[in-house]
């Protein structure tokens, strides 16, 4: 167990950061400056949607693989499969955010199956996963190959 909360601590952190822009760029600069909210927004579905997901995704994937050193595939489709979850919810939380704003601190499961039911959200769950798992297998290989190497040489 504590090899795998190391080994996903860069997720974690990447995760908590997206959590806080969408909290940010839905709910409260919207509150308060309605422009800069349209640019907040702008800017980061730039950054997350381009970067953060392909990216991003496929670098904390090769970092996880690396801290984890499993020798097992299932292991990485597991933590490629939590890292879906979690960005899942963090889409379910979007709309929560997104519509607090107009109902002053009133929400409902509604907001979050909103969120969850969104297709951006499907698309940045997805593209996670994706490009999380492809940097595991990345990493994995390389691992193997360095293992068959040093295996080789004695």
């Amino acid at each position: 167990m504590k090899k795998f909360i190391y080994a996903i601590t860069p997720f974690c952190i990447y995760s908590f950061f997206v959590l806080l822009f969408y909290y940010v760029a839905d709910y409260l600069a919207p509150t308060h400056n309605m422009e800069l909210a349209r640019y907040l927004f702008a800017l980061f579905y730039l950054f997350h949607a381009l970067i953060g997901v392909f990216v991003l995704g496929f670098i904390f994937g090769k970092i996880t693989q690396k801290r984890f050193a499993s020798k097992k595939l299932i292991h990485s489709l597991w933590l490629a499969v939590f890292t879906f979850v979690v960005i899942f919810i963090i889409g379910g939380l979007d709309g929560i955010f997104s519509q607090m704003q107009f109902r002053s601190h009133q929400t409902t499961i509604d907001d979050f199956i909103f969120g969850i039911s969104h297709p951006d959200t499907h698309y940045f769950a997805i593209g996670t996963f994706c490009s999380f798992f492809l940097g595991e297998l990345h990493e994995y290989f390389i691992l193997k190959k360095k293992q068959k190497e040093e295996d080789g040489i004695k």
